[in-house]
């Protein structure tokens, strides 16, 4: 006979994968914060605003800090620092021409690039006669 107040429900039970085991014997720090911290859902600009905050509020300590450094450890998860620095660095597209040409403008136009250019090739040239006199030596002995 059952009693009013007990129910027949079965706790809900979560399947763990593999992967999350291995991670979780890894670091179960790691894996905590990936399960339950909320900067996890967060989209990388809301994480680097926060981390904008931390910088502000800590200064040069900021890296030490830890939740500066979980919400680091996500953005470069997601490979957010590399999107940063490629849409930073975007160069435009160019042939080989317009690149020769640009490059031959700025060792005419600059004195000092056409001196370190001509002081490489002197010092390659020595290197090469020197590695030619120790070979050379080497085979009359």
């Amino acid at each position: 006979m059952q009693y009013p107040n007990q129910h027949n429900t079965v706790a809900y039970q979560r399947v763990y994968s593999a992967k999350e085991i291995a991670q979780y014997e890894y670091c179960p720090l790691v894996w905590w914060h990936e399960q339950y911290d909320p900067a996890v859902h967060a989209d990388n600009e809301e994480l680097f605003a926060q981390m904008v905050e931390i910088e502000q509020e800590y200064g040069s300590q900021a890296p030490e800090v830890p939740d500066y450094q979980v919400i680091e450890q996500i953005l470069v998860r997601r490979g957010a620092f590399e999107q940063e620095f490629r849409a930073a660095k975007q160069l435009p597209e160019m042939d080989d021409e317009a690149l020769e040409e640009q490059y031959e403008e700025v060792v005419e136009r600059l004195p000092k690039v056409r001196r370190l250019l001509a002081l490489a090739l002197l010092t390659l040239g020595t290197g090469v006669v020197l590695i030619g006199l120790s070979l050379f030596m080497l085979f009359i002995k």
